[in-house]
């Protein structure tokens, strides 16, 4: 997984007249998609399980279309289940301890299912493939997918059609939405480009205090919504999330084996 290694299997794959993938893995309990069976998992992730279930859905698709596909799991996360991709050096490269920015640079097109890694794909001019909903969806920038059947348009699309002066337009858009609206500083070279810091932080949440909370659950046939009436809407609906997992555990905990005297 050396930078040297990785580039050169970038450029055999160009030499071989292929297109060439980013996948960036994500730590999929702290993203909320792991366990799968959470009910908020399939809110974050509607179809890929897990980091490994979307990478061999990209493979397959890769394998079929001629494409080359990098991948570089999250550090903190096993990546185990690499070994059985690691003999097809023709579609498949492991970049385990790479640089994101190098890798989105040497790439056509880079895919996660819900990962910053996105945005600094975007901030580069690389177009982006989503396989799961974040703070992107619905805003006209990523190749987005909520089904199986979807990945592969839209992988043949980002790659086809790349980081349009369309979808450019609409990430400008989304970043002043968002500096405007939702972020906040909490440190003062930051603040510089935000314009807001910690006590506009805490105005802000003692003004939506009595906000109407949203049920995220429901939001699967509903266009996706920048959160309600604001940022304590978040709080709640996590706050409510929260006690649904309290329940949700005990269930999942192996039964007691009886004792014997």
């Amino acid at each position: 997984g050396s930078h040297e290694a990785t580039a050169q299997a970038i450029a055999a794959a160009r030499e071989r007249g292929q297109k060439v993938i980013f996948y960036a893995g994500i730590n999929d309990s702290h993203t909320g998609v792991a366990p799968s069976d959470l009910p908020m998992s399939k809110w974050h992730s509607p179809y890929a399980r897990d980091t490994a279930d979307g990478l061999a859905r990209l493979y397959e698709l890769c394998h079929q279309h001629h494409l080359h596909l990098v991948f570089k799991p999250h550090p903190s996360a096993k990546s185990d289940y690499l070994e059985k991709y690691l003999s097809d050096a023709e579609h498949f490269t492991s970049a385990v301890g790479g640089n994101i920015y190098d890798l989105i640079e040497q790439t056509d097109a880079t895919a996660s299912i819900v990962s910053t890694v996105l945005y600094d794909a975007c901030l580069r001019g690389r177009p982006t493939v989503m396989l799961g909903r974040m703070q992107l969806t619905g805003q006209g920038i990523a190749y987005e997918t909520t089904s199986p059947d979807m990945l592969e348009p839209a992988l043949l699309a980002a790659l086809d059609e790349g980081w349009s002066a369309e979808r450019q337009a609409n990430f400008r858009t989304h970043v002043a939405r968002m500096l405007k609206y939702y972020l906040f500083s909490w440190h003062g070279p930051a603040q510089d480009i935000m314009d807001r810091g910690p006590t506009e932080a805490a105005a802000y949440l003692q003004q939506h205090l009595a906000a109407e909370p949203i049920d995220y659950r429901k939001l699967d046939d509903l266009p996706y919504q920048t959160p309600g009436p604001g940022l304590f809407s978040t709080l709640q609906a996590s706050a409510a999330f929260l006690a649904q997992l309290r329940g949700w555990l005990p269930s999942k905990r192996p039964a007691a084996t009886p004792s014997h005297a």
